[in-house]
């Protein structure tokens, strides 16, 4: 399948479950970086482990639960705007995804 056309493009001899570690790390920081990030700047917050490790550990797509993976990125770019644009105290912090804010903003623009 592809877990063994993958483990041949890698070097070394990478076992089913070092690659499923190897995706659920990345998938960690995709959650953590990039789609909800938070004001720690340095952590994943713990909630997304048994995510990353349900979709990691699939073996079939009907083995991972359907999300709404939009509404959730939308819903927390919301927020986390609205929290940095209201905090009275501190440095406010752009929460969410700012990459989604700044696909929007060059759409918006292009002419």
């Amino acid at each position: 399948m592809q877990v063994e056309s993958l483990r041949r493009a890698l070097p070394g001899q990478l076992t089913v479950q070092q690659l499923d570690r190897a995706l659920e790390a990345y998938l960690l920081w995709l959650f953590g970086y990039v789609l909800f990030t938070t004001g720690a700047g340095d952590t994943v917050s713990a909630r997304w482990i048994h995510v990353a490790r349900e979709i990691a550990d699939a073996q079939n797509p009907q083995d991972v639960r359907d999300r709404s993976w939009g509404s959730a990125v939308l819903a927390a770019t919301f927020r986390g705007l609205c929290t940095a644009c209201f905090k009275a105290e501190g440095r406010p912090t752009l929460m969410g995804c700012p990459l989604l804010l700044q696909l929007w903003c060059f759409e918006v623009v292009q002419p």
